[in-house]
Parts: C-alpha cells; structure tokens; sequence
C-alpha cells in the first residue's frame, strides 16, 4: 500500500507542476500576443511614414492637360483614425499607361515630400 500511496502522490505532484507549467505558458503567450498586437500596430504607423500604400487613379479636368493621376495613402499619425492624404502625381501624358512603374516611383516620392513638408515631427529623433 505505502507504495502505491507514494506513486499516488508522485502522479500528483507531476499533475500539478503540468497544471502550472500550463498556466504560466498562457500567461506567458498573452502577453506575447499583446506586444505582437502593439508592435503591428506601430509597425503600421511607421510603413505609413515610409513606405505608405498609395491608390493611384485617373481623373479629369478642365484644362489643355485633360487627365491627371492623383495618389491616395492612409497616414497613421498619434490619432485614432488615419489621416487620408490626396497628392497629385502628374498629367497622364507623363507616363505610358496606368501600369507605368514610373507612375509609382513618382508618387512614392511625391508622398514622402509631403509627409516632410506637412508633418515633419514624425521624423524626428
């Protein structure tokens, strides 16, 4: 008998070190998942200042040019909701078509001069 009672309480004991080992693992992947959730988030602020995603179309005018392409990018500053951002990229006799690489070359540049000009605390040290 008194092995069995001690093999009883070595299964025991092993059950409640599982028990714990299980509570500081979910404790421990929460908290990881908060900070992943805080690092997206600021990962997603940050490409915005960098490497913003930009929506380009055409548009027409009254003028001799007729058709412009305009871009459109979400700016994450310190806010709830993001700030949406209208450059202009130029007449569409610049370029050669709505595929041209240049056009998104020109309005990633165009982007990141306004973002300079309009918020340049974000920037900053």
């Amino acid at each position: 008998m008194d092995n069995i009672e001690e093999g009883f309480m070595n299964v025991k004991s092993k059950y409640y070190k599982v028990l714990n080992d299980i509570h500081y693992s979910n404790s421990t992947i929460q908290k990881l998942q908060n900070e992943l959730v805080q690092l997206r988030e600021q990962q997603k602020r940050l490409r915005s200042y960098v490497d913003p995603h930009i929506t380009i179309n055409e548009i027409k005018y009254n003028n001799p040019d007729g058709k412009r392409y305009i871009g459109k990018f979400r700016l994450y500053l310190n806010e709830d909701k993001p700030k949406l951002v209208t450059i202009s990229i130029g007449s569409t006799k610049n370029f050669k078509g709505s595929d041209d690489p240049e056009i998104m070359k020109v309005a990633r540049d165009k982007a990141i001069s306004y973002i300079k000009r309009k918020f340049p605390e974000v920037y900053k040290k």
